[in-house]
């Protein structure tokens, strides 16, 4: 507060994952007491769509590497991610040990970029038939989908994600204030 100093939030301490702090998946289901696995990791090179060449700043049909991750919470579906980069940005080859590291991890080992910041959508989806063989849950069940672009410190767009949570294991808060 202005003229009495830095005053502690003692609310924000018993929060165990914030949607205002970057995390990543494996300490998020750590910080909800569960032990974390990465179960699936597949990769692809395609081309960008619309939508994604929008986000990335590319032109529709540009090569992209699209990374997608299962991680399990105790050994239950938990999150579902889909990252996608810009195959140019790539600087060397990648090993399948890098696609298992966190998206961060593999941008700066094999990209030589960083993430400042990103900017999200949040909504709620049903499980479509894949999403719901994914999570292994009845397709209809709810999702939470976060649609994520990543920048840079200079705000060129560095990767985007779209990432899905399965409800019950991981509770997300926000901490608002007036301004």
């Amino acid at each position: 507060r202005h003229g009495v100093g830095t005053l502690i939030n003692r609310y924000v301490f018993n929060v165990p994952t914030r949607m205002d702090i970057e995390v990543e998946f494996s300490d998020m289901i750590r910080q909800s007491g569960r032990q974390p696995r990465v179960d699936y990791v597949h990769v692809e090179e395609d081309a960008a769509s619309e939508k994604i060449a929008a986000q990335l700043h590319l032109n529709p049909g540009d090569p992209i590497v699209r990374v997608s991750r299962l991680v399990s919470a105790d050994g239950v579906p938990a999150i579902y991610c889909e990252d996608v980069v810009e195959k140019a940005k790539l600087q060397r080859p990648y090993t399948a040990e890098e696609l298992r590291q966190p998206i961060f991890d593999f941008l700066q080992n094999v990209c030589g970029i960083s993430s400042y910041l990103d900017l999200t959508d949040l909504r709620p989806v049903a499980a479509d038939a894949a999403l719901a063989d994914v999570f292994q849950v009845p397709q209809g069940t709810p999702l939470l989908n976060m649609d994520e672009v990543d920048y840079d410190i200079d705000g060129s767009p560095v990767f985007c994600s779209n990432q899905y949570y399965v409800d019950g294991i991981i509770r997300h808060t926000v901490m608002r204030k007036k301004l």
